[in-house]
């Protein structure tokens, strides 16, 4: 079995960060490149990072793995910084809106998206960080997921494909900078609705996804901003490359509009999701693919 890795995690600029060496040691690797990523996602946007700090900006983090500490268990000085990542980066930027760190499993930082555009819709916040973060340190969890037939035994994720034999797992960190337009000086594309929900009480087991339930959540979400699915040119599908769940979602989505356009991350960048960050991910590969006006090809297709 493989994996993606990020190169370099144990790399940081602590002094720039006014982190103590003690402190840089000890956080969370994940929370380092949180603190990088938002840094740059925050520069990108054409804004001055420093000119941020003592605003209501808000900071909403999806993350449902803290294997770092799983790892480091039997030193007593490493604390588990799984809660409060959001506050550290709150911290470190001086950034007084409202935090969140979510763990809802596959779709943290969608969760985590969500809450911040609800956020600064209704006023909690005048800006919001929305970041998805996954850094494996364990391999136990990995053969625990392969025992599971989760895992494809050649790590490879093959969506959308009757060759699928589970997906492969993945490192990344992302930062999305969310502002309202008006304010924003570097538009990448405009949140126009979002939308969640959850499939309730079923007779399958708890994990077994629902087509009817996320048929519901597309066809609201466009309801509710008054957008007909018909026009939608392009969709960015979650497929994890599993016979159970790949169906289902392809029956969802064709029920409920007429995507003229299909991808899907997880091919090239593998399953990032069961550790919370694919959803950010693929949020930068739409921006990405708006802005610079290209779709990127899906691996082995």
């Amino acid at each position: 079995m493989s994996c993606g890795k990020l190169k370099n995690v144990a790399k940081f600029d602590a002094n720039f960060f006014t982190v103590t060496d003690w402190e840089a040691d000890y956080m969370d690797a994940q929370i380092r490149a949180m603190l990088e990523t938002t840094y740059e996602a925050i520069a990108d946007s054409g804004t001055v990072p420093e000119s941020l700090s003592g605003t209501n900006t808000g900071v909403f983090i999806g993350c449902c793995w803290d294997e770092e500490s799983k790892a480091y268990r039997d030193d007593t000085q490493m604390p588990s910084y799984k809660n409060f990542m959001s506050q550290t980066v709150a911290n470190k930027f001086n950034l007084k809106g409202p935090i969140l760190s979510a763990d809802s499993a596959c779709n943290s930082s969608f969760v985590a998206l969500n809450e911040a555009y609800l956020a600064i819709k209704y006023g909690l916040c005048d800006a919001a960080l929305c970041i998805g973060a996954n850094i494996l340190f364990n391999p136990n969890d990995q053969h625990n997921f392969f025992r599971l037939n989760m895992i494809s035994p050649d790590s490879k994720c093959m969506c959308l494909d009757e060759r699928a034999n589970g997906y492969a797992k993945g490192e990344a960190v992302v930062t999305v900078f969310l502002q309202h337009r008006s304010r924003a000086q570097r538009v990448y594309a405009t949140i126009v609705n979002i939308a969640s929900n959850n499939d309730g009480h079923k007779s399958e087991a708890i994990t077994y996804p629902s087509w009817h339930r996320q048929r519901t959540v597309i066809a609201r979400t466009y309801a509710e901003c008054g957008v007909d699915p018909a026009r939608v040119d392009y969709v960015e599908a979650h497929c994890t490359g599993t016979k159970a769940g790949d169906p289902v979602e392809m029956r969802a989505i064709y029920q409920a509009m007429a995507a003229t356009g299909l991808s899907n991350l997880i091919i090239n960048l593998s399953h990032l999701s069961m550790h919370s960050c694919f959803k950010a991910e693929c949020l930068e590969k739409i921006l990405r693919c708006i802005y610079y006006l290209y779709f990127q090809k899906d691996i082995d297709f």
